[in-house]
């Protein structure tokens, strides 16, 4: 008799993903080729593999999956998007003197990627009079972070100018956080954001309350 019906299993956060192209003939000379790439295949993964999404295969016939497949979420998080200070010159001018056009994009692990505006010819930028307000549903209030990049925005390629993360089982407590993120991976800069956790409920007295 078997006792596992069926078996559940998922990434929590985005794998690091890397590959080579053989035998590809000419194709591996096309600039950006393999970058395209690299982007379509972690898209791919994320939206098949990191949570929320999962795979479950089944171990025994006539057995409903479903609710392993779309487990009920925990909360949802709001994201307020507020100001950056002292990003890098990513763009450097004739007289060397640079401004960055700077962007961020938010993102909860497996979940849709935002952005905000881009913001032009500053160091200093200000987002909180743009409204930029992004909700993530929450799976894993315990393991889930927040992640934010920071790009120049270019007419090519954007120019990567910094990454934070504020991880959400430090604002489930206390439900409201105003925080000035380090930016990692870059000489300086940091990042102000907001957030806000709510918890789901099935209990009405808990709706009434709030109406």
């Amino acid at each position: 008799i078997p006792l596992i019906g069926a078996v559940t299993y998922f990434f929590l956060r985005k794998p690091s993903i890397n590959f080579k192209l053989t035998n590809a003939g000419t194709l591996v000379d096309i600039p950006g080729l393999n970058d395209l790439m690299l982007v379509q295949i972690n898209e791919i993964i994320a939206s098949m593999m990191v949570l929320p999404n999962r795979q479950v295969v089944a171990l025994v016939q006539d057995i409903q999956i479903g609710h392993l497949r779309w487990s009920n979420p925990q909360g949802v998080v709001r994201v307020f998007v507020l100001r950056a200070q002292n990003l890098i010159n990513a763009d450097i001018s004739l007289l060397g003197k640079g401004k960055s056009d700077p962007f961020v994009k938010v993102k909860l692990q497996g979940t849709t990627e935002y952005k905000t505006k881009t913001i032009d010819n500053t160091t200093d930028p200000t987002w909180n009079e743009q409204n930029q307000v992004f909700e993530f549903v929450v799976e894993q209030s315990e393991s889930d972070v927040v992640q934010f990049e920071v790009y120049d925005e270019d007419p090519g390629k954007d120019d990567f100018i910094g990454r934070a993360q504020y991880p959400l089982k430090d604002l489930v407590d206390s439900g409201h956080v105003d925080t000035w993120l380090t930016l990692q991976d870059v000489k300086k800069g940091t990042l102000n954001v907001g957030l806000q956790y709510f918890t789901l409920t099935k209990q009405k007295s808990c709706l009434d309350v709030v109406s």
